[in-house]
């Protein structure tokens, strides 16, 4: 079951000092309501038990799809993600953003981490 697996999982990463990462993406679902009438909700691929297992959670997800010449690492244009910690035990909740070149994975400017976590409230709100 997913339940042993989590646990499993965190075990492996108690005993060897490891970082575990388990994607659970989301997907939608027909909400009906007592009417009849339904519309689309977000959930959890794995189901919820497997949600609430975890005991850190990141959200990754694209901030701009195209950053122009010159504000980016290097002045290359790309697409700039965000990271954002919306869940842990020990750590205050943050988004670092960054960038995928063919160089590797690059950090992004303090400005565009204020604009991501502006745009992110707005989004879950």
């Amino acid at each position: 079951s997913l339940t042993r697996m989590a646990a499993f999982l965190q075990e492996l990463a108690s005993e060897f000092d490891l970082a575990v990462l388990a994607l659970n993406h989301l997907t939608n679902k027909l909400d009906k309501d007592s009417t009849g009438a339904g519309g689309m909700k977000l959930v959890p691929a794995l189901g919820e038990s497997w949600a609430h297992s975890v005991t850190s959670r990141l959200m990754v997800d694209f901030y701009h799809r195209h950053v122009p010449n010159g504000a980016s690492p290097g002045g290359v244009m790309g697409e700039v993600r965000t990271c954002s910690l919306i869940k842990s035990p020990h750590k205050p909740n943050g988004t670092a953003c960054f960038m995928i070149t063919d160089k590797g994975i690059r950090g992004m400017p303090p400005q565009f981490i204020q604009q991501a976590e502006e745009a992110k409230r707005a989004r879950l709100n």
